[in-house]
């Protein structure tokens, strides 16, 4: 269907852009072929997306008509994670107050990064999907039409270990139009059942099962 189409052209459209950018602010987009697997980095940002709820109104289509209006809406995942500079096990051990209070604070820098980061690759992310240029994100022009972001939530700083995970979610939402193209059915195969009346004979019968689906 078309909007498969265009969620894997806004993945390309990501993907292509992330690699141009300056390389503190890259991102790795999920599903990207061209971009390498990520290194094991101070810092590492990736950006996923989901084709996320749908709405065909009537008023967009017939019941006997070849096309109709789908309202497609895209969710994009976006995660941030960061190292602590401080030691988890220095936090664990600390046999003072000030030894907990300094690797504390450590963690609360690293949250601070990946915040502060996650508004940067938001900035991107929005940037890049509502370019002009990438209106129709690469395909032909009418592929789709109405592209909008509308809503961005950013949760709340998650420390795993010595890691700082953040995410946060866009939606993006446009409309194409889907050809309703049927499904080939599938052939019947013989057949043999055997019939017994109630005077105990016994007849063979033999037939085709009919085709499933079918446009």
């Amino acid at each position: 269907m078309q909007f498969q189409i265009v969620r894997d052209a806004i993945v390309s459209v990501l993907g292509a852009s992330a690699g141009a950018l300056p390389t503190e602010r890259q991102f790795r987009v999920i599903g990207y072929q061209r971009q390498a697997e990520d290194a094991v980095t101070a810092l590492v940002a990736s950006v996923q997306i989901f084709y996320n709820t749908a709405a065909f109104p009537k008023s967009g289509g017939t019941f006997i008509g070849d096309s109709v209006k789908h309202n497609a809406e895209f969710r994009i995942e976006m995660t941030v994670a960061k190292r602590s500079k401080g030691d988890l096990s220095g936090l664990e051990n600390a046999t003072t107050e000030g030894d907990a209070a300094t690797a504390l604070a450590t963690f609360f820098e690293a949250a601070q990064v990946v915040d502060i980061y996650m508004d940067q690759l938001w900035s991107d992310v929005w940037n890049i999907l509502m370019d002009a240029e990438n209106e129709t994100y690469g395909l032909p022009t009418g592929a789709l039409s109405s592209r909008w972001i509308e809503s961005f939530q950013k949760d709340q700083p998650s420390p795993k270990g010595e890691i700082v995970i953040l995410t946060a979610n866009a939606r993006l939402s446009c409309s194409v139009d889907e050809e309703v193209e049927g499904i080939t059915g599938v052939p019947g195969s013989n057949y043999d059942v055997t019939l017994t009346d109630i005077n105990g004979d016994t007849e063979q019968k033999t037939g085709v099962t009919g085709e499933l689906g079918g446009s």
